[in-house]
């Protein structure tokens, strides 16, 4: 008898569990004290602690999209799709070398050490990391030009990398072709990105903040 009730209980249900008959875009019923206390609370948390909400928000986006693109990586021949140190100058522009570093020496470190550790990669979480304070810096001497800064903080930790790629393994070719990629791919076409995120940063930030 009760295997019949749970069976008539499931039949009545349909996908993501709303019952048959029922409208699942009726916003009312979400609209309970407890849903609406909890929707001012995060308002109230943004606008008190603005940077820290959009950080951590931005590195839950970030980090599934630098592991995409360091699995994409592998079957990709001669090609890097780097995202943790344009990801890492982003947010120590924005939000200060102590969360790029967070970004950059953890994730980001972690991410690259499931390739495996070698000179390559330490190389790569050394210049990653620093990448943060190159963010910082630009947001000090460019604050009104993130382009620009994203820009020459990219040419500037591509350089650091292909000169101690260099020292690591003295293939002059491979690591300038590696390192033209990652240029191409990391500084140009990755600003763009980024430059569009950083509109959008700007557009929603509290005034002041």
């Amino acid at each position: 008898m009760v295997k019949i009730l749970s069976k008539r209980r499931k039949s009545s249900t349909g996908l993501f569990g709303v019952r048959k008959g029922e409208n699942p875009f009726d916003i009312k019923k979400y609209l309970t004290p407890r849903n609406i206390m909890i929707f001012l609370l995060l308002i109230l948390l943004y606008f008190i602690f603005p940077k820290y909400i959009q950080a951590f928000i931005l590195i839950l986006i970030f980090y599934p999209l630098t592991l995409f693109g360091a699995k994409t990586s592998k079957y990709l021949r001669g090609m890097n799709l780097n995202m943790d140190s344009p990801f890492t100058i982003f947010l120590g522009y924005h939000y200060g070398w102590q969360i790029g570093l967070f970004f950059g020496l953890g994730i980001g470190g972690y991410i690259w050490s499931l390739a495996g550790i070698n000179q390559k990669t330490l190389v790569q979480i050394m210049t990653t990391s620093l990448s943060a304070y190159f963010g910082y810096l630009a947001s000090i001497y460019f604050p009104h030009n993130f382009v620009l800064g994203y820009i020459l903080c990219s040419l500037a930790r591509n350089i650091l990398t292909f000169l101690l790629y260099l020292l690591a393994n003295p293939n002059f070719m491979g690591n300038l072709t590696h390192t033209s990629i990652d240029i191409f791919w990391g500084t140009f076409l990755m600003s763009i990105f980024l430059s569009i995120l950083h509109d959008i940063i700007i557009f929603i930030s509290p005034k002041g903040s």
